[in-house]
């Protein structure tokens, strides 16, 4: 997605309140939050594909993981919470256009998403991996088994996966796909040697092709995920990453992690 890398060069960005006032935007500090309370709703983008952190049910409403840390941040406000199911190449563009309040869908942090969004401190700190085809299994042992002449990468656009895979593959063929499932049927099928994606979803994609992949469970890159609003938003900012911070503390971040139990972890590795 996502979605942030070691050797990517991520920055783990620091709050910092009085740089972010000088961020882009025209709206002053504080409208937003009156906004939302006048709304009586927080509205937040999603993309809906990312298990366990936030999935369409098969009644058609969305949960997991960042849908209930975006419903305690409402409750903190006060309002009932909003979803927008939205496509990933299309979620910072709802968030800067005024649709959306904030972004809860599992991203990653990164230096370069810092110049369009201002990111609350890292929530979750997941594990990318490979899934692998089967047929290639005894040739591909690593990361670095890709990087070579003829080799084949799969990766979902816009991802830090994708990011991950031009760096630490440059030699390889890099195939991005607008989706995830994309990607993992060429590695099935055989068209791609490998997929590079959150640990999770590379689990569950090689249950769906137990036949025709491995999973390759040893870490590619550790990641942060972050909220992210607008920079002109510190005021809302400021509430979100007091709420992230009360919940490590009063154990309902342990709890979220019991109830949805995503790959990862709640610090740093």
């Amino acid at each position: 997605m996502l979605a942030p890398m070691r050797p990517l060069p991520l920055v783990l960005l620091a709050y910092l309140p009085l740089a972010a006032l000088f961020g882009c935007g025209s709206s002053e500090p504080g409208d937003t939050l009156a906004r939302i309370r006048a709304r009586g709703a927080l509205v937040v983008a999603t993309e809906a594909e990312m298990r366990p952190f936030e999935y369409v049910q098969p009644d058609g409403s969305i949960a997991g993981f960042d849908v209930d840390l975006a419903r305690a941040i409402a409750d903190d406000l006060g309002v009932k919470l909003e979803l927008r199911n939205v496509p990933w190449d299309s979620i910072i563009p709802e968030l800067k256009s005024g649709r959306s309040d904030l972004i809860a869908s599992a991203m990653t942090i990164t230096e370069e998403r810092g110049k369009a969004v201002l990111f609350s401190q890292p929530y979750f700190f997941t594990v990318t991996a490979l899934l692998v085809n089967k047929a290639k299994a005894s040739e591909i042992k690593s990361i670095a088994d890709l990087d070579r002449e003829g080799r084949v990468l799969a990766v979902k656009e816009g991802t830090t996966g994708e990011f991950a895979a031009q760096q630490r593959c440059p030699k390889a063929r890099i195939v991005s796909h607008k989706n995830e499932d994309g990607a993992a049927l060429d590695v099935a099928e055989g068209r791609a040697d490998a997929f590079l994606y959150d640990l999770a979803n590379v689990k569950q994609h090689q249950a769906n092709h137990p036949d025709r992949t491995v999973l390759l469970p040893e870490p590619v890159t550790y990641e942060p995920y972050g909220l992210a609003v607008r920079h002109s938003d510190v005021t809302l900012m400021a509430r979100v990453d007091a709420v992230i911070e009360a919940m490590r503390k009063d154990g309902r971040m342990a709890a979220l992690m019991k109830r949805h139990a995503p790959e990862g972890s709640l610090e740093k590795p």
